[in-house]
């Protein structure tokens, strides 16, 4: 289509076209740029001229194509539009507008190159200041000597270090609940850094209850003459023995054993060996005055256990006193203390951590009175 549009000439025009149009056109079209006119203002000459010709009757003449045609004839006319005396522009020419826009280019160029120098001069009279580098400061954690302290204290210690600290909670039988056992990162660390600090969670403590709940059935089991005193049986201190055995070692926390050990030998016998096996066991002897132990018997068995003289009863004296030797020692007075803070003292002396309760006073109060049904005894 290119070529064709290049080589081939153009379809004759209809014949309805005057003749004169038809030279102007084909000088328009020509392939040869020096054959069309020179410029726009000459094409508008002879076209007002050729229209007012052929508006008016007369015999138009006109020339051949080529650059040897002959000139019109016809008086030339004005252009309509252009100011007298203004010339049109020659052919080729290019404007002022090209001139303005690089001009214009010039000006935009030199004000940035301006603005550029203003900049990195300095003021007459000072010297650019130098570039402040920053500074890196550097904090030295003594992870080794801060193992074994409180988890708050060494939080505290290295916020005001300007450390960012993570606590950490891992369950651990190894070291006291509550005290720090890793920090990392140690050493020199830049200021602003994450210390994550691990601190000892105690295991969840179990309570097994194999004294009452095991000697009652071995009582309870045996005719009626031979039930005495369930701990004077050897079965009853094997069995025991061995039932602790498994639960602490196999049970990675505290195991708390709710169970009354007055006999010296009864107590060397089960506490000893558990001892001699390498278990850490504590003994906490729970005392008070027998006035404030028979109250609280009466209320496990709605006074009836007091009225009737139980075994319990008529031992209770017997029993307080062997209590209150050395070796059942830890001892404890609870005639004055409420059983919340019985377990705060027993905890805080084996360095369990004992969550504060969440309970309200009615529940607190339907949660007591419900171990006391569950420990009504008529035996």
């Amino acid at each position: 289509m290119a070529s064709a549009h290049r080589d081939l000439p153009l379809p004759p025009l209809p014949e309805t076209i005057p003749v004169p149009a038809a030279g102007l056109i084909a000088e328009l079209t020509a392939k040869d740029p020096a054959a069309r006119p020179a410029s726009a203002a000459e094409v508008a000459s002879r076209a007002a001229r050729l229209r007012d010709a052929i508006q008016d009757g007369a015999a138009v003449p006109w020339h051949t194509i080529g650059p040897d045609a002959e000139r019109p004839t016809l008086p030339e006319t004005p252009l309509p539009g252009l100011p007298a005396g203004r010339a049109p522009r020659p052919p080729g020419g290019l404007g002022r507008w090209p001139w303005i826009a690089a001009l214009s280019a010039l000006a935009v160029f030199l004000m940035i190159g301006v603005l550029s120098m203003l900049t990195a001069a300095a003021p007459p009279g000072k010297t650019a200041a130098p570039r402040q580098e920053p500074t890196l400061t550097l904090v030295d954690v003594k992870a080794s000597s801060l193992i074994g302290l409180p988890v708050t204290a060494v939080d505290r210690e290295l916020r005001q270090l300007g450390l960012v600290v993570r606590v950490r909670w891992q369950p651990t039988a190894l070291a006291p609940a509550g005290m720090v056992i890793s920090v990392q990162p140690g050493g020199q660390v830049p200021a602003g850094s994450v210390v994550v600090v691990t601190g000892a969670l105690q295991p969840q403590p179990t309570v097994t209850s194999p004294g009452h709940d095991h000697g009652g059935g071995m009582r309870r089991m045996l005719p009626t003459a031979l039930r005495g005193n369930f701990q004077d049986l050897p079965a009853w201190r094997y069995s025991v023995v061995e039932l602790l055995r498994l639960t602490l070692a196999g049970y990675d926390g505290p195991v708390i054993v709710p169970m009354t050990l007055v006999d010296s030998g009864c107590f060397r016998e089960v506490i000893g060996s558990l001892r001699e096996d390498g278990f850490a066991v504590r003994h906490f002897a729970l005392l008070a005055e027998p006035a404030t132990v028979r109250r609280r018997l009466a209320r496990r068995s709605l006074g009836t256990e007091v009225r009737r003289g139980s075994w319990a009863v008529e031992h209770l004296d017997e029993h307080l006193q062997r209590l209150g030797a050395p070796e059942f020692a830890e001892h404890i007075h609870t005639d004055r203390l409420t059983v919340a803070q019985v377990a705060d003292a027993v905890a805080g002396s084996a360095g369990l951590a004992v969550r504060p309760s969440a309970d309200g006073p009615l529940r607190a109060w339907l949660r007591r009175y419900a171990t006391t049904i569950r420990h009504i005894r008529f035996d």
